[in-house]
C-alpha cells in the first residue's frame, strides 16, 4: 500500500475539505508544499525537518512541520471552524436542541448521544444545497421551525457540537490521533505532545488560564472522573481507551 498521496487524491481531499484548502494556502508560502500521508510510514520516525499532513478520524487533519531555523517542531491540528454567522446558527440550532432533548429518553452512553445529536440536528435544520439558493442575511436564513444550512454548513456545526458535548473540547484532535502518546497541560502555553514519530512537538491549541477550571471539570467528567476541590486529581480513560489521570 503506498502510504503517500497522489496529487488527484490531495486535490479530491482539499475539494472536500474546504478548511485543509483554507490552511494549505496560508501555510505553504512559510514552509513549502506539506507531502500528504494516508498513514506515515515507518522511515520518518525520528525526522528532524518533517512536513507533512496526515488525515485522523473524521474531517480533521494533522500538519507536523519544522524548518531549520525552528527550534522545535509543530503539531497544527487542521479543524473545521465556524464564521460569526455560522457561530449565529450553532446558538439557534443549541436553544432548539435544548427544547427537544427530553424528548430523547433512551439516551444511555456516548453513542446514544452522539445519535441524539444528529437526530435533532436533522429535525431543527433543512439543507440547502446550492448556495445561490440560500437567502441574504443572517435572519433571512431561518424559517419559523427550521435553520437554512449548506451540506457544508451542517457538518461543520454538528462537529463543533459533537466535539464540545461528547467529545474532548479542544482537546478534541489529539484523542482522534492515533500517533499521540502523552498530552502535556499547562494553562496559558500552547499544549505539548509526545508524538510516537517526531517525538515532543508542540500544538497550536491551548487551554486559557481562566478557562482552566471550567475545562477541567467538564472533561472530568467525559472520562468518568470528575474533580473538584476535594479530588483533584482525574484519572479515567478516552473514548480509544487511553489513560488519563
Amino acid at each position: 500500500m503506498k502510504m503517500e498521496m497522489t496529487e488527484e487524491e490531495i486535490a479530491e481531499l482539499l475539494n472536500k475539505n474546504p478548511h485543509l484548502k483554507k490552511y494549505l494556502e496560508k501555510v505553504e508560502s512559510k514552509v513549502g508544499r506539506p507531502k500528504f500521508y494516508k498513514k506515515l510510514p515507518a522511515d520518518l520516525k525520528g525526522e528532524k525537518f518533517p512536513n507533512v499532513i496526515y488525515q485522523t478520524k473524521g474531517n480533521v487533519f494533522i500538519h507536523v512541520y519544522r524548518t531549520r531555523d525552528m527550534d522545535t517542531t509543530e503539531y497544527h491540528a487542521i479543524e473545521p471552524t465556524l464564521s460569526k454567522e455560522e457561530e449565529k446558527k450553532k446558538e439557534k440550532i443549541m436553544e432548539l436542541m435544548y427544547e427537544r432533548a427530553c424528548l430523547k429518553e433512551d439516551v444511555k452512553s456516548k453513542e446514544d448521544l452522539k445519535k441524539a445529536i444528529k437526530e435533532i440536528l436533522n429535525e431543527v435544520t433543512v439543507v440547502v444545497d446550492k448556495p445561490e439558493k440560500v437567502k441574504k442575511g443572517f435572519f433571512g436564513r431561518f424559517r419559523p421551525s427550521k435553520i437554512e444550512v449548506t451540506r457544508e454548513e451542517k457538518e461543520r456545526i454538528e462537529y463543533t457540537i459533537t466535539k464540545d458535548i461528547v467529545g474532548g473540547g479542544p482537546l478534541e484532535s489529539f484523542i482522534r490521533d492515533p500517533y499521540i502518546e502523552d498530552v502535556h497541560v499547562i494553562t496559558g502555553e500552547k499544549i505539548h505532545l509526545v508524538h510516537k514519530m517526531f517525538e515532543m512537538v508542540r500544538t497550536n491549541i491551548e487551554i486559557e488560564k481562566d478557562w482552566a477550571y471550567t475545562f477541567s471539570q467538564e472533561f472530568s467528567e467525559k472520562i468518568g472522573s470528575p474533580v473538584s476541590e476535594g479530588q483533584p486529581i482525574a484519572d479515567g480513560t478516552l473514548p480509544d481507551g487511553s489513560r488519563v489521570n
